[in-house]
């Protein structure tokens, strides 16, 4: 071999076999054109020489990230692991479904989730690939929009988006009655409204009741 290939980013490169001709691709060569220089000779004549390349295009692996919708989640207690945003992403074929196979890409959010009434948002662990609803998050719509890339290759790259819904607590106000009040001395305690009353299945109280008012 005249000249070997030129490495890219460090990565391995393409090699010739000058005993069998055979040119090889290690696993993890880094994307790009990779030139080897050669020459032949006569073995009866050693002088008696021809040179040339080899020309190895090397491409990067499909890497695929695919749109998220998980069901919807309490917003009242959150819920730290919603859904793995890589499970269904793909490099080179195979699903990001386990640590070892996410430790070949890179996860970047490219836009975080729009907070509504100022509250929590969902969020994405970019090195997990874990969607979390934070406890007190209010109801609604939510999209985080992340892109995958190659560490191999770090321009390829696949965008995506993950949709929240995030329900509201389930209320439930029961109706209540006061008796034997004797309505010349009145009474300031009469009843407790809330009394029966429940937020997300706990009893409900002033702190868990964000908006009240009486209805006439």
């Amino acid at each position: 071999v005249a000249a070997p290939a030129t490495p890219i980013n460090g990565g391995s490169v393409p090699s010739l076999d000058v005993a069998t001709g055979v040119v090889s691709v290690p696993a993890g060569t880094p994307a790009g054109s990779y030139t080897i220089s050669y020459k032949i000779c006569e073995n009866l004549n050693p002088s008696n020489c021809s040179t040339s390349t080899v020309t190895v295009a090397v491409g990067a692996a499909p890497i695929v990230a695919t749109n998220d919708t998980p069901a919807s989640t309490n917003g009242f207690v959150g819920n730290a692991s919603l859904v793995n945003a890589y499970d269904n992403d793909k490099l080179n074929g195979v699903l990001l479904d386990t640590p070892a196979k996410v430790a070949g890409i890179t996860g970047t959010v490219t836009a975080a989730a729009t907070p509504i009434n100022g509250g929590p948002i969902p969020t994405l662990n970019v090195a997990t690939g874990v969607v979390s609803v934070s406890a007190g998050t209010p109801a609604g719509s939510y999209t985080i929009a992340y892109k995958i890339c190659e560490n191999l290759n770090p321009a390829n790259c696949s965008p995506s988006t993950i949709t929240v819904i995030v329900d509201p607590s389930p209320v439930v106000a029961t109706n209540d009655a006061a008796s034997n009040i004797n309505g010349a001395s009145g009474a300031t305690a009469a009843a407790n409204a809330f009394t029966g009353d429940t937020v997300n299945g706990q009893p409900a109280t002033a702190a868990s009741l964000f908006c009240r008012k009486a209805e006439r």
